[in-house]
């Protein structure tokens, strides 16, 4: 990303076309010049959230993220489209990108008692966050594998 973000002011001043091939960062929007071959993590939040929430009659979200540009802007994301449908933002909590124990914040939220969690994160963080104990069965949960180079979404209900 920060070579994306260093060479975009070049190819936009000269009107070269670049291609992201795999960030989902929203600092990825540099320019009309720059184009993502698949959306940004805040555009995606906005665009699958509502028919989420309204399929299952979602009406308290937790939300936990990393605490970046990436994991900032779908907790955004997300409090606009509760703002939109009264859903409520119940629990959010962040965290930084090196965290490894979430027992404190799976915690946090279980004692919440959300209809759904929305966890922003990416790589091995997410799988940790998911697994540890005391666990948490996310109904959405988006994020980056750094192999596959693509956003994706899982649904699940929570346990």
């Amino acid at each position: 990303m920060v070579m994306s973000k260093a060479i975009a002011p070049i190819g936009n001043r000269f009107h070269v076309i670049m291609v992201n091939g795999g960030g989902v960062s929203p600092e990825l929007a540099i320019g009309d010049c720059f184009l993502s071959v698949i959306p940004l993590a805040d555009q995606e939040t906005k665009m699958f959230s509502p028919s989420v929430v309204k399929k299952h009659n979602l009406e308290r979200l937790a939300v936990i993220h990393v605490n970046d540009p990436f994991g900032n802007s779908v907790r955004d994301a997300i409090n606009t489209v509760c703002g939109d449908l009264s859903c409520e933002v119940i629990s959010d909590l962040t965290v930084n990108p090196d965290t490894s124990s979430f027992q404190a914040e799976v915690a946090k939220i279980r004692a919440a008692k959300p209809d759904s969690a929305f966890i922003a994160s990416y790589g091995q963080q997410q799988n940790v966050m998911v697994k540890q104990p005391p666990g948490i069965v996310p109904l959405c949960r988006t994020g980056r594998k750094r192999r596959q180079r693509q956003a994706r979404l899982e649904l699940d209900r929570i346990g």
